[in-house]
C-alpha cells in the first residue's frame, strides 16, 4: 500500500505532528512519500517531494504545488492521498480529485478550521471552499470534536469522520538531570531571577495573538508584581511583535526566544502558562505545559475548550477580556490552593483524556477501512 501525507511546511508541521504516524505505517509495510515545502529534513518516509507551497493560498506557489502533485500521484499510483493543513487540503484535493475514478483514496485531518466567530471576512470565505473540498473526502479526523460537529451539522460531509487530536510524546518532557539545576541555569540565563515567568510557545502571528498578552502584561505591570513574559517561536509578524513591546514600554520584560528545541526546560522554568490564540484546533501547548506541572490560562477557542475546563483544569477567558486575563493570572499567583487543584485536575485530565497514540487511531481506522488489504 501506498501513502502520500501533503503539508505546507516540514518543519513547523510535519516534524511537529506526524513523524510517529509515518514511522507507524512504515513499520507495518507501507510506502509513505510526503509533499511539502521541505524546509527541513524529514525522517523515516520514503520520498520526499519538495513544494513551493506557503501558508498564502493565493500565492503562485499553490498552482505550481498542484501541478507537480498531479505528476506525483500518476506516477506513484498512491492508495490514499492524506492532506493535513488547509494549503495541504487545498492543492490536495485539486491534484488527487482526478485520480478517484482509478481508486485513490483522499483523506483529510483537520487542524482547527480557519472560519470561527470573529474570524475575518477571507477566513469565513474558506468555508465556501471546503464546502467543495470536504464532499470529496473519503475519511475525515479532527483534532476537535467541535469541528466535526459543526460539518456534520451544516451537511458538508458525506463520509466517515473521526476525533483524533494530537498525540503527545510524554518521553521527550523527562530528561537525565537535577530539573532543579536546569531551571536555576534557564532563569539565570535570561535574567528572570524571581519574576513570575509567563510562557507562551507559538509562532508569532496575528492568529496566536501574542499582542493581547502584551496587553495583559501592561495590565498587570500595574499591580506591582514582578512578571516577565516570555513567547517562544520564530516571528511571523514581520517584526511588529518588536515594535509592540518597545511602544508598550516592556522591552525588560518580554523575552523573545523564537525557534527552540528545548521546549521541556523552558516549561519547568516557568510559572504559569498562557495561550491567546483566536483559533486553535488542538492545544498540544497546552497539554504539554499541564504535563509540566504549569497552570494555564487561556483564550476561549474550541481547541482549548477540548482540553480546559474553566476553573476546574485552568482558566478560559474571552478572546479580548484583557482585565479577566490579567486576573486569572492574578489569583493563580496568590491562591496557592487554587494553583494547586489546577495543576492536579491538570495531570488527571492528562491521564484520563490524552494518553493514548494518534497514529494509533489512524492506523486502526486505515485498518477498518481497507479490510484485509490494509497491508497488501
Amino acid at each position: 500500500m501506498k501513502l502520500l501525507i501533503i503539508a505546507n511546511y516540514a518543519k513547523e508541521h510535519i516534524n511537529k505532528f506526524h513523524l510517529p504516524t509515518i514511522k507507524k505505517f512504515k513499520d507495518k509495510g507501507w510506502q509513505v512519500d510526503v509533499a511539502c515545502r521541505a524546509d527541513e529534513n524529514i525522517p523515516f518516509c520514503d520520498n520526499v517531494y519538495d513544494l513551493p507551497c506557503s501558508r498564502n493560498l493565493f500565492a503562485i506557489g499553490t498552482l505550481k504545488s498542484v501541478k507537480l502533485l498531479k505528476k506525483i500521484i500518476s506516477d506513484n499510483k498512491y492508495d490514499v492521498v492524506h492532506c493535513h493543513t488547509l494549503c495541504g487540503r487545498l492543492i490536495g484535493t485539486m491534484a488527487a480529485f482526478r485520480f478517484k475514478k482509478q481508486g485513490v483514496k483522499l483523506f483529510f485531518s483537520l487542524h482547527g478550521l480557519n472560519y470561527y466567530k470573529g474570524s475575518s471576512f477571507l477566513s469565513k470565505f474558506i468555508i465556501f471552499l471546503d464546502r467543495y473540498m470536504l464532499k470529496k473526502a473519503d475519511y475525515i479526523f479532527s483534532v476537535n470534536n467541535e469541528d466535526l460537529l459543526f460539518i456534520k451539522s451544516r451537511d458538508m460531509v458525506n463520509c466517515r469522520m473521526q476525533f483524533c487530536p494530537v498525540s503527545i510524546n510524554f518521553d521527550k518532557f523527562r530528561p537525565k538531570g537535577i530539573l532543579t539545576d536546569i531551571k536555576v541555569d534557564f532563569r539565570n540565563s535570561y535574567g528572570i531571577g524571581n519574576a513570575t515567568l509567563l510562557t507562551y510557545v507559538a509562532e508569532i502571528n496575528k492568529n496566536k495573538n501574542q499582542i493581547f498578552l502584551l496587553k495583559v502584561l501592561r495590565t498587570l505591570k500595574k499591580t506591582g508584581y514582578n512578571f516577565k513574559l516570555l513567547l517562544v517561536g520564530p516571528d511571523h509578524s514581520n517584526n511588529t511583535i518588536s515594535q509592540v513591546i518597545k511602544r508598550y514600554k516592556l522591552s525588560d520584560q518580554v523575552i523573545l526566544l523564537g525557534w527552540r528545541d528545548d521546549i521541556y526546560n523552558i516549561l519547568i522554568s516557568s510559572d504559569i502558562y498562557v495561550a491567546s490564540s483566536k483559533r486553535e484546533g488542538f492545544g498540544v501547548n497546552i497539554i504539554e505545559a499541564m504535563y509540566c506541572g504549569l497552570p494555564v490560562v487561556a483564550s476561549n477557542n474550541r481547541g482549548h475548550r477540548e482540553i480546559i475546563q474553566d476553573g476546574v483544569n485552568g482558566f478560559l477567558v474571552d478572546l479580548d477580556d484583557v482585565v479577566l486575563f490579567a486576573q486569572r493570572i492574578k489569583d493563580i499567583v496568590e491562591k496557592s490552593e487554587l494553583k494547586e487543584n489546577i495543576v492536579k485536575n491538570s495531570l488527571s485530565v492528562i491521564q484520563d483524556r490524552f494518553s493514548f497514540r494518534s497514529e494509533d487511531i489512524i492506523y486502526d481506522c486505515y485498518e477498518e477501512y481497507f479490510g484485509e488489504n490494509v497491508c497488501s
